[in-house]
C-alpha cells in the first residue's frame, strides 16, 4: 500500500518540509517527480568552465522524459542482456530518464573543454554509455586490482600474470546478480527478481551498499533538490547485519565488508 504524506519541520523557504510516501510506487514517484522538477525549474547550473572544475550539472528547467512502454522496456532488457525489477519496470514506465542532458565540463589531458552527458541512463538512445555502463564494474575492479595489486582471500591463490587475475575475476564475478546500471556508478541488484533490491556504488575495489532500496536510493543520489528532514532510514551505506531485509550479494559481499585482501610480497 503507498504511504500517506506527513509533514514535518520547515523547508529553505520557510514552508513546512513534506516528508516523501513512505512506500515505493506511483504516490512516491509523483512526488518524487513534482519535488524535482520543482526544484530544476529554479535551478542555475555551475559555469565549470569559469570554475575549472570538471563535473556535470542540470540545467534549468530539467524535467523527466516521462515512462516508457512496456514494449520499450522489454526491449531494452532483450538488447542489454537484462531482466528489469518490478520497482525498476515502473520507475522507467512512470518517469524513465531527465531531459535535456546534464552540461558540464571535463578534462582531456591538462586541457578543461566543455561536455554534456547523463548520469541517469537513457534506455532509449544510444547504446554505448549503458555497454560502458553494464562493462564497468568488472573492468574498474581489474584496473584497480592491477593498479593496487589487491587480491581477496576468497578467490583462491593470487595468479601469476595479470591474464590469469582477469581470467580469475571474470569467471567469479560472473556467479554474481546482474546489476543494473541506474545512474552513474550506482547499481540496482537486478537479482532476486523482486522490489526492494538494494543498490550498490562500485567504484573499482570500492564497493558499497548506498541505499537499502530504489525509493532510499533516489532521496538519497537526489537530495540536494529535496529538503528533508535528515536522516532518512535506509539512506547511505546501509550495511547487512544479522536478520537485514536482503540477503547477502554474491561475489560483491567480500568487496562491500571490505573482506581480507592480499598482496604479494
Amino acid at each position: 500500500m503507498n504511504g500517506g504524506n506527513i509533514r514535518m519541520g520547515a523547508s529553505l523557504s520557510g514552508g513546512p518540509i513534506e516528508r516523501p510516501p513512505s512506500a515505493f510506487g506511483p504516490d512516491f514517484l509523483s512526488w518524487f517527480r513534482s519535488r524535482t522538477e520543482q526544484a530544476w525549474a529554479a535551478h542555475v547550473p555551475r559555469d565549470q568552465m569559469r570554475a575549472r572544475v570538471g563535473g556535470l550539472d542540470w540545467q534549468t528547467g530539467t524535467h523527466w522524459r516521462g515512462g516508457m512502454t512496456v514494449a520499450e522496456i522489454e526491449a531494452a532488457e532483450g538488447r542489454f542482456g537484462l531482466a528489469f525489477p518490478p520497482d525498476f519496470r515502473l520507475f522507467l514506465a512512470t518517469l524513465h530518464t531527465p531531459d535535456p542532458v546534464m552540461v558540464g565540463a571535463h578534462f582531456e589531458g591538462s586541457t578543461l573543454v566543455p561536455s554534456t552527458g547523463r548520469l541517469f541512463q537513457d534506455w532509449l538512445g544510444d547504446p554505448r554509455p549503458i555497454e560502458a555502463a553494464l562493462a564497468w564494474p568488472v573492468e574498474g575492479l581489474l584496473w584497480s586490482i592491477e593498479a593496487n595489486q589487491d587480491w581477496y582471500v576468497g578467490w583462491g591463490p593470487r595468479p601469476r600474470t595479470a591474464e590469469e587475475r582477469e581470467a580469475v575475476v571474470r569467471r567469479i564475478a560472473a556467479t554474481g546478480p546482474a546489476l543494473v546500471p541506474v545512474y552513474g556508478h550506482r547499481y540496482l541488484v537486478g537479482d532476486p527478481q523482486v522490489a526492494g533490491n538494494p543498490v550498490l556504488s562500485i567504484y573499482g575495489t570500492d564497493v558499497i551498499v548506498f541505499a537499502e532500496d530504489l525509493r532510499s536510493y533516489l532521496i538519497a543520489e537526489l537530495a540536494s533538490l529535496l529538503p528533508l528532514p535528515s536522516p532518512l532510514p535506509g539512506v547511505h551505506e546501509a550495511s547487512l547485519p544479522s536478520g537485514a531485509p536482503y540477503a547477502p550479494i554474491r561475489f560483491w559481499q567480500d568487496l562491500i565488508d571490505g573482506a581480507s585482501a592480499q598482496r604479494p610480497g
